[in-house]
């Protein structure tokens, strides 16, 4: 098959939805206020994260249409070429192929739907519910991975798919800050890492090993600086963000952010403890603790988070550009080496 041959889908996509989404020249007028005139500049500097998400959920739509229509062209083109129906093709080159789950596979998922926290075993029915509603599963998982197989080999022999619109690039974002942040590494690093934070999200401490591999791989190429920003449902969240900065008026950030985020307990009496071993004036700290002197940096983080589009935690800006959650090291380390290589 030539490319051309399924560039009819593209080509009715483009014609149903209209030309490709594009971002209009920065310097275009969207609107105006009196004689003050409002620029595609001035909205992507302010809303670039939202405006990102937004364009880029349409090229999923759009993306996922596309697919669905490709592999239904492709499997009935197939099923043609043999003399068969699509039903009789699908079921020979597909549903034949796909493995039985086995005992242990079934058994492994089916333990995971029972009730979490509960202590009461299942009846025999309930777990032969389970293990139904795991079975049903695992064939589905697997079925799915075996059409995905197929469609990717008939698309290799030929059934290329040609687009008429573009992925969005993602924004960089002009994250600021200032010399009271903390930060680790040297200021001339070429790369800059912030990372708004929360102590008590699960996923903020696993990023931590994350971060740790990115500093110890790249060394003086690169700075992180933390943000607070805990979220209003994590109670403890933000009497430990308040915590870590009074340390940090003594000189011990990072020390005290290594205390607490391993911890399982973050009680006041917890951050008092931290502070003494590792070498606080105790008393200063719980001045500083008690009298919420650092809330209001705190909020300022909050603030600044929020105008970049930071609705979650983790959430780090890479030289501008956005990584979104616990994300493996491979996803800190595609940007940077590419930022490095600019350099």
């Amino acid at each position: 098959m030539k490319k051309t041959q399924l560039s009819w889908i593209a080509f009715a996509l483009f014609m149903c939805q209209g030309s490709p989404l594009l971002a209009a020249e920065a310097s275009s007028p969207i609107a105006k206020i009196g004689s003050t005139v409002l620029t595609e500049d001035e909205l992507r500097k302010d809303m670039g994260t939202q405006l990102y998400e937004a364009e880029n959920q349409l090229y999923m739509i759009r993306k996922g249409w596309v697919d669905q229509k490709s592999k239904t062209f492709l499997i009935a083109q197939a099923a043609k070429k043999a003399g068969l129906s699509v039903q009789e093709w699908t079921k020979r080159e597909i549903d034949s192929k796909v493995s039985a789950p086995s005992l242990q596979e079934i058994d492994q998922l089916a333990s995971r739907f029972g009730v979490q926290g509960s202590t009461i075993p299942p009846t025999d029915a309930e777990y032969a519910a389970q293990k139904e509603k795991a079975r049903q599963y695992i064939q589905g998982q697997k079925r799915m991975m075996k059409e995905a197989e197929v469609v990717q080999q008939l698309t290799a022999k030929g059934g290329t798919v040609e687009l008429f619109f573009t992925k969005p690039e993602a924004p960089k974002i002009d994250v600021t800050y200032s010399a009271e942040d903390p930060m680790k590494g040297p200021k001339s690093a070429p790369v800059t890492i912030i990372e708004f934070t929360d102590f008590e999200c699960p996923f903020c401490k696993r990023s931590q090993d994350t971060l740790k591999q990115v500093m110890d791989v790249y060394g003086s190429k690169v700075k992180l600086i933390e943000k607070q920003y805990p979220l209003p449902f994590h109670q403890r969240a933000k009497p430990a963000a308040e915590a870590v900065l009074c340390a940090q008026e003594q000189g011990k950030f990072w020390e005290m952010h290594d205390k607490i985020f391993p911890s399982d307990s973050m009680q006041d009496s917890d951050f008092t403890r931290f502070a003494g071993e590792i070498g606080l004036n105790k008393s200063k700290f719980e001045k500083c603790y008690s009298s919420h002197k650092m809330a209001a940096r705190i909020e300022k983080d909050i603030a600044d988070g929020q105008r970049v589009g930071v609705r979650g935690t983790p959430h780090f800006f890479v030289n501008g550009q956005v990584i979104n959650g616990a994300q493996p090291f491979e996803s800190f380390k595609t940007i940077i080496d590419a930022e490095l290589a600019k350099k």
